[in-house]
């Protein structure tokens, strides 16, 4: 039991003490009496809990300092033989649950998910009973106006005025009446300031240790994801690096994207597209307040025989210099509306796919044309697909952007401002009107709360993207911001994968067509 929770206690309990003793009457009791018992709940479910998580997250710093100090070796694999950093049960649970979801990740070579991903202020807030909690307040309040009616009626039905005796009656049981409703009242207002005050500073304190606990994790145990990914990233190459040494020479070159060897690189797209080599993933784009897929967005893959799965930074450089760019992309389109084709033929309920143009494809080709073509064809709603164009494809092509962008929009599609930064001054220069903004979470040039009022005021929605941490989606949750993707939500999956989460979150069970297992 620690200090702060016992000095709580005392205050609170001291209150509610002094008011049943002034009680003026059983009725007056009766109401405070029942005040005192809401708030002894809510010091035990909400104020004890948060104070336990506090002393815990101190513990829990000393011990990482401790850990990083003393240990030449690896922090994190000296923490991984010896993960107690918390006595507290539910923080304790809590900090296993993520070190075995970031046991697993490592031993498949993914980048490990932050410590915020389980530690954060929602499960904080779930084990302190805040939503129940942050109703005290407001419940006490109403019990005091509630003894306050009930006073006023006691009072006044009982007047009588048909003798000198009756009317001396009726006054006394006037004001015993009114002396309920004010006593009821006041004791409602004191009691509620009270644990309202306490409860928020308890709270505030928390998540500052929290925060400071995050911190020294980050700094002393192990790197952020950010950090992480810009790491994994490294690696990534310098695999693909590696591979491309046991290569032949002049694939190793085109690869590479070697000058001279552009055209050989170019080559290779072509043949891969023949073979059917390319795909697409799907990021999964959420609701942030429940986290249900509403959507998701297609990114391009390379499954190259020798070299495995590869991303765009791998192979896109070159063919977007060389022009083949457009191309490629419209063979990945119609593999998309190939995609939902068979969804619905499959008796699949598509949820909308988010497909990017470049300021390439424009110049190259008829855009809106190719989409009509493929609606026709396909016999695909509008409402299925929603059309990603950069910010900077914005300002950088201007005219032929914004006849796209309006000739798309009359097909009924969605179109979408791809990597928005939040300068929406700039934007307004050019006579974009996009459906909506997606918003690079981190690459902003104002905070978030600031950017996301000046949508409201402009009736613009935003969708978050590249959200990396619970920070970040905490801050986007109080912004107001409703619909977001990045990797803390959920990473880039295959087709299979993508209809697996979608049919868990439907039925609870995983249940998709035969053709796309394995997908």
């Amino acid at each position: 039991m620690n200090k702060g929770f016992i000095t709580s206690a005392v205050i609170l309990v001291l209150s509610g003490a002094l008011m049943v003793a002034m009680s003026p009457d059983p009725v007056s009791l009766l109401f405070v009496g029942v005040m005192c018992v809401i708030v002894v709940l809510g010091l035990i479910m909400g104020i004890l809990p948060c104070t336990n998580f506090c002393q815990n997250f101190k513990a829990a710093r000393k011990s990482i300092r401790r850990i990083a100090g003393a240990s030449s070796n690896d922090p994190w694999l000296v923490l991984q033989q010896s993960p107690e950093l918390f006595r507290y049960p539910k923080l304790s649970g809590l900090f296993k649950e993520y070190m075995n979801k970031a046991n697993r990740q490592h031993s498949r070579g993914e980048i490990i998910s932050d410590v915020d991903t389980v530690i954060n202020e929602d499960s904080l807030s779930l084990y302190c009973w805040q939503g129940a909690c942050l109703q005290i307040p407001g419940t006490l309040t109403g019990i005091g106006l509630l003894g306050t009616f009930l006073g006023l009626i006691m009072g006044i039905s009982n007047i009588g005025f048909s003798s000198v005796d009756a009317a001396l009656s009726s006054v006394e049981t006037l004001l015993s009446g009114i002396e309920l409703a004010f006593y009821s009242s006041i004791a409602g207002v004191i009691l509620s300031i009270l644990y309202n005050l306490i409860y928020k500073l308890t709270w505030n304190i928390t998540v500052r240790e929290m925060n400071l606990f995050l911190l020294d994790f980050h700094m002393h145990i192990m790197p952020s994801m950010q950090e992480q990914n810009l790491l994994f990233q490294r690696r990534s190459v310098e695999a693909i690096l590696d591979k491309l040494d046991r290569l032949p020479r002049g694939v190793a070159e085109a690869a590479t994207g070697e000058s001279e060897s552009r055209q050989a690189i170019v080559q290779k797209v072509q043949e891969a597209i023949h073979n059917g080599e390319f795909c697409f993933y799907l990021q999964p784009r959420c609701n942030l307040l429940n986290r249900e897929i509403i959507g998701s967005e297609a990114l391009i893959r390379w499954n190259n025989p020798e070299l495995g799965l590869l991303g765009p930074s791998a192979f896109m450089d070159v063919i977007e210099k060389n022009g083949f760019i457009a191309r490629l992309d419209q063979y990945i389109w119609e593999e998309i509306f190939k995609t939902i084709r068979e969804w619905l033929d499959s008796g699949v309920r598509p949820l909308p796919i988010g497909v990017n143009i470049s300021g390439t494809d424009i110049l190259a080709f008829d855009v809106p044309a190719f989409f009509a073509g493929m609606l026709e064809k396909y016999k695909i709603p509008p409402r299925y697909l929603e059309i990603e164009i950069s910010e900077s494809s914005y300002l950088k092509h201007g005219r032929l952007i914004l006849e796209a962008e309006a000739a798309l929009r009359a097909q009924g599609l969605r179109v979408i401002m791809d990597s928005f930064d939040g300068d929406f001054l700039s934007i307004g220069t050019t006579g974009a009107n996009p459906d909506a903004f997606k918003l690079s979470v981190g690459e902003t040039k104002e905070s978030i709360a600031q950017i996301f009022t000046h949508a409201r005021t402009q009736h613009l929605t935003l969708i978050a993207n590249r959200i990396e941490s619970m920070a970040q989606l905490t801050e986007l949750r109080r912004a107001g911001c409703t619909e977001g993707q990045g990797f803390v939500l959920h990473a880039p999956v295959s087709v299979g994968e993508f209809l697996e989460l979608t049919s868990r979150a439907k039925t609870g069970k995983i249940s998709m067509p035969q053709q796309f297992q394995g997908k």
